[in-house]
């Protein structure tokens, strides 16, 4: 499960930032799929070693162990 760690108003929308654990069905896919399919945006990525990404790339692929941090409006959760 997605873990809030920050809030905000955006006009009428509550905006949302999350860390998501990377396994499961999000394993394997590319942030810009996450983006599309979600309307997210990736504001960083940790590795299972510990090394972080800000701003990592639409083609970066969740692997096993990453944290994703990840921002969108609450209603596309």
């Amino acid at each position: 499960a997605p873990r809030v760690v920050h809030s905000f108003q955006v006009g009428s929308q509550l905006m949302v930032v999350s860390e998501f654990d990377g396994r499961g069905a999000l394993v394997g896919l590319t942030l810009g799929a996450l983006q599309q399919s979600h309307g997210m945006i990736s504001l960083s990525r940790r590795d299972a070693a510990g090394a972080e990404q800000m701003h990592p790339g639409a083609a970066v692929v969740v692997a096993a162990g990453d944290v994703i941090t990840l921002q969108g409006a609450y209603a596309d959760y």
